[in-house]
């Protein structure tokens, strides 16, 4: 279980305030999804939760637990071990989450998993073979195939709590299709959290369990998937 408490998150300088009054419990073994136009704070909420937003930038005033332990308690070597051992984040951005000068290789070796595992994983996403891959520099790949390695080094370390930032952003139908059934995979086993932040309201409806939407600095209730289309129906017919 994830909960998170945030009064607010504002940038310093201008103190404008980006969210107000941020407050959910995730459940285990299930997938949310917040759905908000560009600059709503979608991304500053992921990052917050695992407390990784300039502390030079911004201010932030409030809390997050999973499963008892208070995050923004933890002194900075804890803190990093805590966030390596339970969560992974696969950021907007496929080609900034890897270091132009390593080797994919490399990122495989940081996880646990077999080659067999790898290699399964490659294969499900339509990849190229690990022996193909592996030493193969992320300019030599498509946006669209290093976001699906993002995805595929995440889900292979197995956290307890996976973020996604627009996952679908660099993918086509048939990968999205593929995407789709991998996280329902995923959440099936032990706990684990998908908490995806996303402008595709598709594919939120054909993935998620629970939906919430930010508006006006305020993240809503998370709802039933029926339950939030029902609402928003109502809402513009209303």
């Amino acid at each position: 279980m994830l909960k998170v408490n945030f009064n607010y998150i504002k940038f310093i300088q201008n103190k404008k305030t980006l969210l107000l009054n941020t407050n959910f419990v995730l459940n285990n073994n299930s997938i949310y999804t917040i759905l908000g136009k560009n600059g709503s704070g979608k991304s500053t909420l992921l990052m917050a939760i695992i407390k990784m937003l300039d502390k030079g930038i911004f201010q932030i005033d409030g809390s997050v637990e999973l499963e008892n332990t208070p995050i923004y308690s933890l002194d900075e070597l804890a803190l990093k071990n805590f966030r390596t051992s339970n969560f992974r984040f696969v950021f907007q951005d496929p080609v900034s989450a890897f270091d132009p000068l390593r080797k994919i290789k490399y990122y495989f070796d940081l996880t646990s998993a077999s080659e067999e595992t790898i290699e399964n994983e490659l294969k499900y996403f339509q990849l190229s073979k690990y022996s193909e891959i592996k030493n193969l520099y992320p300019h030599e790949f498509s946006v669209g195939m290093l976001q699906r390695v993002n995805i595929i080094l995440a889900l292979i370390s197995k956290p307890k709590i996976l973020l996604l930032d627009e996952p679908t952003s660099a993918l086509d139908s048939p990968i999205m299709n593929l995407l789709r059934h991998r996280l329902h995979e995923f959440v099936k086993i032990e706990k684990r959290i998908v908490l995806m932040v996303t402008q595709d309201i598709p594919f939120a409806k054909n993935t998620s369990h629970s939906i919430a939407q930010i508006t006006n600095r305020k993240l809503s209730d998370f709802l039933s998937v029926d339950k939030y289309f029902m609402t928003d129906e109502t809402k513009k017919n209303g």
